[in-house]
């Protein structure tokens, strides 16, 4: 995304999706919340925001990778201060 005009893009087109009540992009984050029914699927909102031009990750995996990685800087960091 490169505007917040885009978020509305992605907004608009996970609206559109039988079954979601509301969605709201954020443009800094790159993050979409979605409140939706419960038989709609991941596979849905994929095929939503691509048919705006974006591509999709699963925020879920990103974070637990960025979590993985915090905590191995942490542990690198102790352990540097610890032979210092």
């Amino acid at each position: 995304m490169t505007c917040t005009t885009c978020a509305s893009s992605i907004e608009e087109r996970l609206e559109d999706v039988v079954g979601v009540e509301e969605a709201s992009v954020n443009f800094g984050t790159e993050r979409a919340e979605v409140r939706h029914d419960p038989d709609v699927s991941v596979d849905q909102f994929t095929d939503a925001v691509e048919s705006a031009g974006y591509d999709v990750r699963d925020a879920s995996v990103e974070d637990e990778l960025a979590a993985e990685e915090a905590d191995a800087e942490r542990r690198d960091h102790r352990q540097l201060a610890i032979r210092a």
